[in-house]
């Protein structure tokens, strides 16, 4: 499934050429859903991030897990594709349902910039999650964005 966003009054002649691409997971255990909270911006998402020269989604949020969470993934499925149109630059972001393996957790991997934002690891029930990112305020510019993508990967993921 693919899922277009378009920002507010903006035409075909509009959109950027430039596009960025990511890949995220979504990680259910127990009935909880994985987040992370980047608490310098304040703002929560599922664990990813951008897909590397050469690197499939596939591979791109597998090592993406591991680096932000220290937990190794198994991709259950693919479950959709949300594309952002915007004036500035375009956003394609692949979702994926992983297993992780909880029980072998080795140190996280991150950049600088997530050092920087001081990511930390949330477990939500799903329902806590949508709530979290139906109404969740913060003052960073891009938030609404973020949280309106990862609510519509939720919904239409699980």
């Amino acid at each position: 499934m693919i899922i277009e966003i378009y920002a507010d009054n903006l035409s075909q002649e509009d959109i950027a050429n430039k596009t960025r691409r990511s890949a995220r997971a979504l990680v259910l255990a127990d009935d909880k859903l994985l987040l992370l909270h980047a608490r310098k911006i304040d703002v929560y998402m599922s664990p990813g991030g951008g897909i590397e020269p050469g690197e499939t989604p596939e591979q791109a949020v597998l090592r993406e897990l591991l680096e932000e969470t220290g937990y190794k993934g198994e991709i259950i499925r693919k479950t959709l594709v949300i594309k952002e149109y915007f004036s500035e630059e375009n956003w394609e972001t692949h979702y994926f349902l992983v297993k992780a393996d909880l029980n072998k957790k080795s140190d996280r991997k991150l950049t600088e910039e997530e050092i920087n934002q001081d990511i930390t690891e949330h477990w939500l029930s799903v329902s806590e999650a949508l709530t979290l990112f139906d109404s969740h305020e913060s003052a960073f510019l891009h938030a609404d964005n973020i949280q309106q993508r990862e609510f519509i990967a939720i919904i239409n993921s699980l």
